[in-house]
């Protein structure tokens, strides 16, 4: 039995079972408990009440936990009253019970670690299921590197400032690059474009551009032939999100022309009609990593410097990270992913699996001549259905990476200008 002030230094928990309890101090907008040590290992607790009580299973020892707290809207930091997380261990009877009894109740059973759960006791659902949304998006950008600790160590403040222009206010001055490229776009959420359109005018002289568009292209086309006279504009129906209308643009051989392409869309997430931190923070990494600031520059060296150099993708977003299992990331897609691989007569080991978190990267187009050769197309992809899993596109996304070194072509990765901190 312990009790940990709220923040607090590192401290360590061994395997086995918890029951935790917020206690005292001022009510908080944000608690977090985290393995500083392991990135797949945190969450975010509902903390809105003092009192709240939680059960923790670990099946390893928590040897570098920390808590942080982030005050409510108003409330100064130097004002809150300092809480306490009281920690008891509890029998794996009582855990399970409780787990069971939670896991027929919404938003009560969540995630701590890989196999390791944590179980929510009392609260009000739509609380509950804020703090379920929470928890899911605190897990995946500290996963990516993303979170707001992450930030502030790599002075990525730009990165959750949407009003932040990701290019500079003086234009790149570039060297010649010899080679041809292309940056390639997919729109449907067109709220996006005036970000992406910035950094295209910006950062991007000299190369073309290719977008297609599964919504509304007839209001936005006629503006972007305008201000980019040269582009090849294609309306596309909505299958295959990202992913379909750029097989059927690879399988007609509309890339074969270039020394490399830059794959990007419009990446959107929104919760309650307002766009999430993660989906913000992600895209915009994203488009740091792979093109502003002089990165497209960068990356064009990269493959005219490098010929087997056949995929380039965001650093943080390369996943398992290394020593991780790819098991999570690909057991709703694997049955699709077998199918595909036997299509393109290749036996691969999921442990040889790593992919690229959002299916934005450069490409070098004969790296992806075994996509390219099984002429994959819009029609092999359903109507837009809403599916998060187990779709051909997510599929896709996570086999990309194989397709390229299957071809004898390397991966490599890219991070943001430092010109941006």
């Amino acid at each position: 039995m312990v009790d940990i002030s709220v923040p607090t230094a590192s401290f360590r928990l061994d395997k086995g079972f918890y029951r935790l309890t917020l206690r005292g101090g001022t009510p908080a907008s944000v608690v977090q408990l985290v393995d500083c040590d392991n990135p797949a290992r945190g969450c975010v607790l509902f903390s809105s009440q003092i009192g709240q009580t939680y059960l923790l299973k670990l099946k390893r020892p928590l040897s570098a936990g920390m808590i942080t707290v982030t005050p409510q809207a108003g409330e100064a930091a130097s004002n809150a009253t300092p809480m306490s997380l009281h920690c008891a261990k509890i029998t794996k009877a009582v855990f399970y019970g409780a787990g069971l009894a939670a896991a027929i109740k919404p938003r009560r059973l969540q995630r701590f670690g890989p196999g390791e759960k944590l179980v929510v006791r009392g609260g009000a659902l739509p609380d509950l299921t804020r703090f379920a949304t929470q928890n899911v998006e605190f897990r995946y950008l500290r996963l990516y590197g993303l979170d707001d600790r992450s930030i502030d160590g790599c002075g990525w403040e730009w990165l959750s400032d949407a009003e932040r222009p990701l290019t500079g206010s003086k234009q790149p001055v570039h060297s010649e690059v010899s080679g041809r490229f292309c940056v390639y776009v997919h729109m449907h959420y067109w709220e996006t474009w005036p970000e992406i359109e910035a950094i295209l005018r910006h950062d991007c002289a000299g190369a073309d551009l290719i977008v297609t568009a599964s919504a509304d292209a007839g209001e936005h086309f006629p503006q972007i032939a305008e201000r980019f006279p040269q582009a090849q504009l294609i309306a596309t129906e909505n299958r295959g999100r990202d992913v379909g209308p750029f097989l059927e643009l690879l399988s007609k051989g509309t890339f074969d022309r270039y020394t490399a392409v830059c794959k990007i869309h419009g990446k959107l997430s929104k919760k309650d009609g307002k766009e999430t931190a993660f989906g913000l923070r992600v895209r915009r990494y994203i488009l740091a990593s792979l093109l502003a600031n002089g990165n497209f520059h960068q990356a064009a060296k990269a493959f005219a410097a490098q010929p087997e150099l056949g995929l380039l993708g965001p650093k943080n977003l390369l996943l398992p990270s290394s020593g991780g299992s790819i098991k999570s990331y690909i057991k709703s897609e694997w049955p699709i992913m077998q199918r595909v691989f036997a299509r393109a007569h290749l036996e691969i080991d999921p442990k040889d699996i790593q992919f690229f978190v959002g299916t934005m990267f450069w490409f070098r187009p004969p790296a992806l001549s075994g996509v390219q050769k099984m002429g994959i197309g819009l029609g092999d992809f359903d109507a837009e259905n809403g599916k998060k899993r187990s779709t051909l596109q997510h599929a896709f996304e996570r086999m990309f990476c194989v397709f390229v070194q299957n071809a004898g072509y390397t991966v490599d990765v890219i991070s943001p200008s430092t010109d941006l901190i």
